[in-house]
């Protein structure tokens, strides 16, 4: 039996947790973070035992555009980029933008430092986990958390930072 929880954060949460989390959630205390507010509902209602934050997590305080795609879950706060055409159609179909919404934004430094121990961090926002971590850069040196990113080595979205850039 585990006595303490392991401190998961989900930037990102859309859907469910993956592999290998989904198989220890009960050892999991979860703080999620969706700035699609349409899933953030869903994901409150569905999981009530897990911890979901109304906003999204950038490089600083303020109000940011999101860019919604017609796959929801490559929606981002970076504009798709127009020269993915050049690949396969179903490569950039789904990330057409059908619509964009301002979403209040705070930052890592903000948001968890009352959460004192950070054990491991997803960050899947399509794009913007540069900016994230520019805005943990206390937290995360102070409890030096496992990261886990989706990152980037062809510009998909517009101006969002790439892995080679991130690391």
């Amino acid at each position: 039996m585990i006595k303490n929880k392991i401190h998961y954060i989900d930037i990102g949460a859309r859907g469910n947790l993956t592999e290998p989390w989904i198989s220890h959630e009960e050892e999991l205390s979860i703080y999620g973070f969706e700035a699609d507010l349409n899933e953030l509902l869903q994901l409150k209602k569905k999981y009530p035992e897990r911890n979901y934050f109304k906003f999204g997590l950038f490089s600083k305080q303020g109000k940011r555009k999101l860019f919604l795609t017609k796959e929801p879950s490559q929606s981002s706060m970076y504009p798709p980029n127009k020269d993915n055409s050049q690949f396969e159609r179903q490569h950039w179909e789904t990330r057409l933008t059908i619509s964009e919404t301002e979403v209040e934004c705070s930052t890592i430094d903000n948001v968890l430092k009352d959460i004192h121990t950070l054990d491991a961090i997803k960050i899947d926002t399509q794009g913007g986990e540069y900016d994230i971590l520019k805005g943990g850069i206390k937290t995360l040196s102070s409890e030096k958390p496992i990261l886990f990113l989706e990152t980037w080595c062809h510009p998909v979205y517009t101006d969002a930072p790439l892995m080679h850039e991130i690391l």
